[in-house]
């Protein structure tokens, strides 16, 4: 258990945590945002799509938030297997 869960914060930011998130409000959201983004490039792309493929579109677009970011950096230095 880290210290950010012990005392409520948020795992990127240290900004109070919202409900069973492990994020505060904007990087909770940035959270959904990505997941649903997921789904519709998974969609438009008409075939399977890497999780790790569609982060590095999104890093490399301009136009996508720093939030988002955060999330994708935070996501990909979690170990594997971890909740």
């Amino acid at each position: 258990m880290t210290v950010s869960q012990l005392v409520d914060e948020c795992h990127i930011c240290r900004r109070p945590r919202v409900s069973v998130s492990e994020f505060c409000s904007l990087h909770a959201e940035a959270m959904k945002n990505l997941e649903d983004g997921y789904e519709k490039w998974r969609t438009a792309f008409g075939q399977e799509i890497a999780r790790e493929d569609y982060f590095g579109y999104l890093l490399r677009l301009q136009e996508t938030g720093a939030a988002v970011k955060e999330v994708i950096g935070y996501i990909q230095r979690k170990p594997s297997g971890v909740a």
